[in-house]
């Protein structure tokens, strides 16, 4: 049970309608919601269409009236009627009035003295008791309480007992922001006080106009309550909404579910859904959130979660300890943080648990081959061959494995299922990304022959050809590449793409050890005309030999050095001396290569070494 207060310190801001429409749509989620009225002086919630929540029932004044007379904590379920099922799929609604709105009501309002209920009638014990009796007679999932708005006896009740979480909605103003911060400052207290209940606070602007800020105005108020009210998030953000059905008092997450204010009330769902960490879906989409706000961040730069966050975090592990979804995520998070033992735990616990997604086993690879255990890791690259939904970057993982561990392993890459599951455009990525040895490569070689034969056209429409033409250079297969490419009746000036010709004129060079000066030439040509060609080492490296190859000597060696500074950036890179990617270090070896060949020396690309006229060994069986 996850009890959650809606307050507002003035009227006006939509905070009873925003209550409703989160009932509802936990509802929609198929929970169990209990409502509670406690806007004692002005309630409402029973005037809401749709709902049908009985107002002449006995509610909270009644109940505490009833324990006044008798000493006694009434039977909650006596106060409590259920709400008409709004749909049969839905979950169910249940709804505690302020009392029977009968001509007696006010008068039973007014004789209760709630600083004499709780000095001599311990109203504490009553209130922690009918919490109790929710839980167990009702046993909702979540609880939402319209509390009164500003300093009040019976706003303290529900903003610092009942809650584990506030929703404080305000207009961003000034008046707003003054009687706020008391407000905030008493609920932030709990933490520190005997029981130390810390209660989780939900900022949410209400009737936000939509209008033009040019003077920023609406900014700098934002950015005063975020100060002052020490605010990292804004929970949710609801716009003014210019309809006459609101009069109408309609319960837009169920009439109107498609408009914008039935969305931003999802949006203040899915916020508090995520501060429960025993909601499955609320941990799922809390976790969810922290990691894409990761995969944004650079770890040591910012913080990747706050001390608030990383203790939601916890909770949500004590709470699904066994549920396989959960601990991926968590795993994924620790992750993130740097704590590599702890995720490879959480992930072991998740795969046990039943989670045979193949990231789980792609990330425990990783996780595996940097604590040495090579037979795991290649125990999990086999598993992801053997699962149909395994992707392309899940099998890249696999196949690095494959190669490191048991080169000869490879060649299951081909028949496995996963591979042959993957559409022709993923078998081209695949394939595209196996450029790290020359096993991998021959891998590569078979899975892009597979989409060729199926079909030509698709090999090139997903750029196809040119995977196969690194390849088939690294393999020493130039004949094979001159003819994927063109034939050497093709044109220089028929190239209208550097990559493509730049391949070609190495095969050209390699199979007829002789400098194609004109299809160099071409190259040059296109690679000047590419205003906004991104730098990298990989091109400079490949425009040193095109211009060496012409004649330009001076162009060369600047093409040279630049490819020096672009690697001190990188892991690894692709080097076209011996068309594989490669480390930093053998990269520079690589360049004092074309180096001493722009000195005159006779050294040549070490895929020429390769070179053969009929075709190496391949996969294809």
């Amino acid at each position: 049970m996850y009890v959650c207060t809606f307050y507002s310190f003035k009227g006006g801001v939509g905070r009873t309608m925003a209550l409703v429409n989160t009932a509802v749509e936990l509802a929609k989620r198929k929970k169990r919601v209990l409502i509670v009225d406690f806007d004692l002086e002005a309630p409402g919630i029973s005037t809401f269409q749709g709902l049908s929540c009985d107002a002449q029932a006995p509610g909270v004044v009644d109940y505490v009236t009833e324990y006044i007379k008798s000493s006694k904590a009434p039977l909650a379920k006596n106060f409590i009627t259920k709400c008409e099922k709004l749909s049969p799929d839905m979950g169910e609604l249940f709804f505690m009035g302020p009392g029977r709105q009968d001509s007696e009501y006010g008068k039973r309002l007014h004789e209760i003295n709630w600083q004499e209920l709780y000095q001599k009638h311990e109203g504490f014990l009553l209130f922690e008791d009918l919490k109790a009796q929710w839980r167990e007679q009702i046993k909702p999932n979540y609880v939402l309480i319209d509390s009164r708005t500003g300093h009040t006896d019976i706003g303290g009740i529900c903003t610092r007992q009942f809650p584990d979480a506030v929703v404080v909605m305000f207009l961003p103003n000034r008046q707003n922001l003054v009687g706020l911060r008391k407000i905030v400052d008493d609920i932030r207290a709990e933490k520190t006080r005997p029981n130390q209940r810390p209660i989780q606070i939900l900022f949410a602007m209400s009737n936000v106009p939509y209008i033009d800020d040019e003077n920023n105005v609406l900014g700098e108020l934002i950015e005063e309550f975020k100060s002052t009210l020490k605010i990292d998030r804004i929970s949710a953000e609801i716009h003014y909404y210019n309809s006459l059905e609101l009069l109408q008092q309609q319960v837009f997450a169920l009439d109107r579910p498609k408009t914008g204010l039935a969305r931003e009330y999802r949006n203040l769902t899915n916020s508090i859904v995520e501060k429960n960490a025993e909601d499955r879906d609320g941990a799922i989409g809390f976790l969810d959130r922290v990691l894409r706000t990761s995969q944004s961040l650079r770890r040591g730069k910012v913080r990747l979660a706050t001390k608030e966050a990383e203790d939601h975090i916890t909770k949500i592990e004590t709470h699904h300890i066994k549920d396989p979804e959960i601990l991926f995520r968590l795993a994924e998070f620790k992750v993130a943080k740097g704590e590599l033992t702890s995720a490879g735990n959480l992930l072991d616990r998740a795969i046990e648990h039943g989670f045979s997604a193949p990231e789980a086993f792609a990330r425990r690879i990783i996780l595996r081959r940097l604590d040495g255990n090579e037979d795991g890791a290649l125990e999990d690259a086999k598993m992801i061959l053997n699962l149909p939904e395994s992707n392309y970057l899940d099998l890249s993982h696999a196949a690095r494995t494959l190669a490191e561990f048991s080169p000869g392993s490879l060649k299951l890459l081909l028949d496995s299922v996963a591979v042959q599951n993957l559409s022709a455009d993923d078998k081209v990525t695949l394939a595209s990304k196996l450029n790290f040895s020359t096993e991998a490569m021959k891998a590569a070689e078979a899975i892009l022959q597979t989409v060729r034969a199926k079909s030509e056209e698709e090999l090139k429409k997903h750029g196809g050809e040119t995977a196969l033409s690194l390849c088939l250079n690294h393999l020493g297969r130039f004949h094979d590449t001159v003819a994927l490419l063109g034939g050497t009746e093709k044109s220089p000036h028929e190239f209208d793409g550097l990559q493509d010709l730049y391949n070609f004129a190495i095969a050209v060079w390699g199979r007829d050890r002789k400098i194609p000066v004109e299809l160099f030439g071409r190259a040059v040509e296109l690679a000047e005309s590419m205003v906004n060609a991104p730098p990298s080492a990989n091109f400079s490296q490949c425009m040193a030999i095109v211009y060496w190859a012409i004649g330009r000597q001076n162009d060369a060696a600047t093409q040279l050095e630049r490819a020096r500074q672009f690697i001190k950036e990188l892991s690894v890179t692709f080097s076209s001396w011996r068309y594989l990617e490669v480390k930093p270090e053998e990269f520079l070896h690589d360049l004092d290569e074309v180096e001493k060949m722009l000195s005159g020396a006779k050294v040549e690309p070490i895929i020429f070494q390769h070179s053969s006229n009929g075709p190496v060994s391949s996969l294809i069986h």
